[in-house]
């Protein structure tokens, strides 16, 4: 991984990574379509704080001995935790 993207990345160290699994990105797609929901829904779980990519990935090269990756920020991410408040009271709630 660290090699083929060169050990830089656009994104910034200190943005949340916020992450959903597939099987509950479904279920909100669906749940959106099936009632005709209209406007933006974030639909990331969201009772926890997730790490920071620096966290992340820390964990990512250090399990393989690599040396930490660069982060160019280019790329504007979240630096604050996302609520997925308006979807949760339409009676989703995340899974996996």
């Amino acid at each position: 991984m660290r090699d083929a993207i060169g050990g830089s990345v656009p994104f910034d160290g200190d943005a949340l990574l916020h992450r959903i699994d597939y099987r509950d990105a479904a279920a909100a797609l669906d749940l959106v379509v099936t009632h005709g929901l209209t406007g933006a829904y974030n639909a990331v779980p969201d009772t926890d704080i997730p790490p920071t990519n620096r966290d992340f990935f820390a964990g990512i090269t250090t399990g393989h001995g690599w040396p930490e990756l660069t982060y160019r920020a280019e790329i504007a991410t979240p630096l604050v935790p996302v609520s997925s408040a308006k979807l949760r009271a339409t009676g989703f709630h995340f899974t996996y």
